[in-house]
């Protein structure tokens, strides 16, 4: 298997100031099987998309279930029901997981609402510690698996650590399979089995969108060298192209963002939010990190989401004049 790496993290938010309503939509594609995902793995410098997995033998998505009980998150690993895997919601943020690249030929398993990986102990399936995708410990052997072509477009995932495959009942319950080395798979085998299902990222790279701050009402516009807040309500006017900026797909699971009027991109610049040199929008170089932001969902139902950057550490953040960080 191919090194599959994306770098996306999550971070606990306890601000709506940190949030952006956007003013686009985007939807889930259709299955693919395991030979063209190896195939796309090896010809994209973005490594591997956010895929989901659905049981064909319980009509269920796999899923990491995360709920607040009072200052603490806890996740433990579930199954959602849903009869057509392509009829994946935008929202659904359970059941998406980015694949990481675990060396050696192994792959994790990250969902970012609850920050954790896909973890195999024993016979049980869980919901590892609270960590970013970015950082999986190399010590870490029960959150790494072999993806195992299984047939008709299909997959398994075996742990190496447990020498299991990860199995789900007809019911949607969730545990390890027999004791079964990787390629021993066997041909009657059906709750080890799982088609992957990518799903398009919380911004589409291509789409323009606008940046609306609800908690200020307020949008994000690109003033030349400037980057403001814009007094207007949540109706953009037509015509205006300051607060529309392209989504551009800026590598290893992060984006940026091209005001065309300006030809810049926005870009986090320590404690600012400030413009880019020019620059044509499909041409972000390797070396602009200051530019390049990782989607974190907030409210994915409403499109609601924050933007962090991972040099600076730090999210977006909208005062009622300008943007902060």
């Amino acid at each position: 298997m191919p090194p599959a790496t994306l770098a996306v993290i999550w971070l606990s938010l306890s601000s709506v100031t940190w949030s952006f309503k956007l003013l686009s939509g985007v939807n889930a594609s259709e299955i693919v099987d395991s030979e063209r995902a190896v195939e796309e793995a090896k010809g994209s410098k973005y490594g591997w998309p956010t895929i989901a997995l659905w049981s064909p033998a319980a009509k269920r998505f796999l899923a990491m279930r995360t709920v607040n009980i009072g200052i603490a998150s806890v996740s433990a690993m579930a199954s959602t029901p849903l009869e057509n895997p392509l009829d994946l919601p935008d929202w659904f943020t359970f059941e998406r997981f980015t694949v990481v690249d675990g060396g050696n030929g192994d792959l994790a398993f990250h969902n970012s609402q609850g920050n954790r990986f896909i973890k195999m102990k024993g016979g049980d399936i869980m919901a590892s510690p609270i960590n970013a995708a970015r950082d999986l410990p190399k010590h870490w052997d029960k959150e790494r698996f072999k993806v195992v072509d299984a047939g008709d477009g299909m997959i398994a995932l075996h742990s190496p650590s447990n020498n299991r495959f990860i199995s789900m009942d007809e019911k949607g319950s969730l545990k390890s399979s027999a004791p079964k080395g990787a390629n021993d798979l066997p041909a009657d085998w059906k709750l080890e089995r799982f088609y992957a299902v990518p799903a398009k990222p919380y911004l589409e790279p291509g789409s323009v969108v606008a940046l609306h701050s609800g908690r200020h009402n307020r949008f994000i516009r690109m003033n030349g060298l400037k980057v403001e807040s814009l007094a207007h309500g949540k109706d953009l006017p037509k015509g205006w192209k300051t607060p529309l900026f392209t989504v551009v797909d800026a590598g290893n699971g992060m984006v940026g963002f091209h005001n065309q009027k300006a030809n810049r991109y926005m870009r986090m610049n320590n404690h600012k939010m400030e413009s880019s040199p020019e620059r044509a929008v499909h041409d972000i170089p390797s070396d602009w990190g200051w530019e390049r932001f990782v989607i974190v969902p907030t409210d994915a139902k409403n499109g609601v989401v924050a933007l962090w950057n991972p040099v600076h550490d730090r999210f977006w953040a909208q005062e009622k004049s300008r943007t902060a960080v």
